[in-house]
């Protein structure tokens, strides 16, 4: 049964290298992209509508500014989610290595609320209408020994959860 548990994590162990080296084969000139569209090309683009927004209408100059600060947002969640994907791959790699760096002692309190301002970036604005963020904890809550990453994972599919669980609801 040992020999068993020992290939089955063995097989896993594999699997998750793998898996990793897949995931990070895409996102890491996805991470590039970003980064590029986020300065040089934002800088371009704002760089055009201030050189011809004399020749523009007010509603097409109003349009054209609304659409650059969409973008420029858009940009951002896209930024914060492809590291978010990023960290849990890291994470991913290090557990398969056995790496006991990526365990330790989480204080809940400055934790949760370092991590709320994740939230709206991760589910749409309309679908968290309702949903309330309760963040009264416990002054004296003792630290937990957790995986930083992951238990943000746990709390980002709580709310995502929650939101959609209010979408549904009539009060």
């Amino acid at each position: 049964m040992e020999l068993l548990r020992q290939n089955n994590l063995k097989f896993v162990s594999v699997l998750v290298k793998g898996l990793a080296h897949e995931i990070l084969n895409p996102l890491m000139p996805l991470m590039h992209k970003i980064e590029d569209l986020e300065g040089e090309d934002l800088l371009k683009i704002y760089e055009i509508y201030e050189q011809n927004k004399a020749k523009l209408d007010k509603d097409e100059e109003m349009k054209f500014r609304s659409s650059l600060l969409s973008l420029r947002e858009s940009t951002k969640s896209l930024k914060t989610n492809a590291s978010h994907i990023h960290l849990i791959v890291d994470t991913l790699s290090k557990l398969e290595k056995g790496d006991e760096k990526t365990i330790g002692a989480v204080d809940i309190k400055s934790f949760f609320k370092e991590i709320v301002s994740l939230f709206g970036l991760e589910i749409e604005p309309n679908l968290q209408q309702g949903v309330v963020i309760n963040q009264n904890i416990a002054q004296n809550l003792p630290p937990v020994k957790a995986n930083p990453t992951l238990l943000k994972q746990i709390f980002i599919n709580l709310y995502k959860n929650s939101c959609y669980a209010m979408k549904n609801s009539s009060t």
